[in-house]
């Protein structure tokens, strides 16, 4: 079990969301064959999406160095630093904080990957 952790900017702190690992093992399978986006443009977003997903620094690295949108959104408006902060990924975050990320987006429930 992995356990994802969103800020949320209220009072009420910082809560948890858990993900399977048959839920990873899907994201992963999805960014790999491109599902969600027919374009090579789309398969490298949905790569860097799983990738901060997942915690895989260097796939952040190795997709935004391809030319991945750093600022792209899943279907839940969650960027991929959002995804990386979630995951307690500091390598991840701190690469696409350099590479210029927002930081200040919020998803469809407000949350940020700021306090």
């Amino acid at each position: 079990m992995i356990v994802v952790n969103f800020s949320r900017r209220n009072k009420k702190g910082v809560d948890q969301m858990e993900i399977s690992s048959g839920i990873r093992r899907a994201v992963t399978g999805i960014a790999n064959q491109g599902i969600l986006g027919g374009s090579a443009q789309g398969r490298l977003n949905e790569q860097l999406l799983t990738a901060a997903k997942l915690g895989c620094r260097e796939c952040v690295s190795k997709y935004l160095d391809q030319g991945a949108d750093k600022n792209v959104l899943d279907s839940n408006r969650r960027t991929p630093v959002m995804w990386a902060a979630a995951g307690g990924c500091d390598g991840s975050v701190s690469h696409l904080q350099e590479a210029g990320a927002d930081l200040n987006r919020v998803d469809l429930w407000g949350w940020s990957s700021i306090l």
